[in-house]
């Protein structure tokens, strides 16, 4: 059976997409399409000096880009850039999730159907539901479909036997309406190769996902970080303090020693669309790369704080997606790690 790794084992290379609809990208207030396109390329810029990044885009964009993210001698990674057709930026929820299996990479497919058809400024979804199929080629991947409707932002994994996901996304009935808990929780077990499945709250008022596991929580080796909001007046306070608690029962039920971090999100905003989430970010390897909102007193404590998480370990990064949170994502919904397969990184982590 597969083993999906945690996000911070090493990585062979993170996977991106290059923003191209203006219909999408000009129609979200606050943002349009060249700010979109100028924060997925220093975001590609600070991923690449950690390790190779792939970007597919459409046939259009390739020459251009190409000569764009071309290599220069001193560059010690590469940003390969590859022809795909689909929609948007959002290839955590569109592309599989990749497990490893006998020294070879599984791909696994969620069935993609546009958040449960929450898409309202996405546009089409047409494409990016046929993407994980394309990327499973482009990566040598064996493809295996989950028979859940679902994205790859819905599922969280660490070291244990336990997948972590949320209620609000796996029994909406929008994405799996005939299937019950009970028979999702063998799929899930199914799909990803994990003994346990820990079932978290969500958060059923986001309006966009109804709450993806990865504005929630995010792992580090010895510490869970999980999104949190301080003030109790904040209708949001319950969302996090409802997932904390049930985190914290699971981890007591399964006789699981972890350390909870809360990390504070981001006053910089008051609309419910807009991600503020510090625990969206992304572990590349020997580093993290997390959001940066522009208030620098947040943006210096949390940074310190997720550092603080992973012992001190890794260097963090902070970099502004603004145009991206605007939209309802992060840097963790913009990516996607590629695991290394093989003998050499096997045991290897950030």
């Amino acid at each position: 059976m597969w083993k999906i790794p945690p996000e911070y084992e090493y990585h062979r290379r993170t996977w991106l997409a290059w923003p191209w609809d203006h219909d999408i990208w000009n129609g979200i207030q606050g943002t349009n399409l060249k700010l979109c396109q100028d924060s997925i390329d220093r975001l590609v810029r600070v991923i690449a000096n950690y390790e190779d990044v792939s970007i597919v885009a459409m046939e259009c964009d390739l020459s251009k880009l190409e000569k764009r993210f071309k290599r220069r001698s001193s560059d010690r990674y590469s940003v390969e850039v590859v022809p795909a057709k689909y929609n948007d930026v959002w290839v955590r929820d569109t592309f599989p999730t990749f497990g490893v299996e006998s020294n070879s990479l599984v791909a696994i497919c969620w069935n993609f159907n546009g958040w449960g058809r929450r898409i309202r400024h996405f546009g089409s979804y047409g494409d990016d539901a046929r993407l994980c199929s394309k990327i499973s080629k482009l990566s040598n991947a064996r493809q295996v479909d989950s028979l859940i409707t679902a994205e790859g932002g819905a599922f969280a994994f660490d070291e244990s036997s336990s997948v972590f996901t949320t209620r609000s996304v796996l029994l909406d009935r929008s994405r799996n309406p005939h299937d019950t808990k009970l028979e999702l929780e063998e799929k899930i077990r199914q799909a990803t190769g994990r003994s346990q499945v820990c079932w978290l709250p969500g958060d059923r008022s986001e309006p966009i996902t109804s709450g993806h596991i990865d504005s929630v929580i995010a792992f580090a080796k010895n510490a869970v970080l999980i999104s949190w909001v301080e003030d109790e007046s904040n209708p949001e306070f319950d969302v996090c303090d409802y997932n904390a608690r049930t985190l914290m029962s699971w981890f007591r039920e399964q006789s699981l020693s972890r350390e909870i971090v809360k990390i504070s999100r981001s006053s910089q905003s008051n609309d419910i669309d807009h991600c503020l989430s510090y625990t969206n970010f992304a572990c590349v390897n020997g580093g993290l790369i997390i959001p940066r909102f522009g208030n620098n007193a947040e943006d210096n404590y949390a940074k310190a704080s997720i550092e603080e998480a992973f012992e001190n370990q890794v260097r963090a990064e902070s970099v502004d997606l603004t145009p991206i949170a605007i939209a309802g994502g992060g840097i963790h919904c913009v990516t996607q790690q590629e695991p290394f397969v093989g003998t050499r990184f096997e045991q290897s982590s950030l």
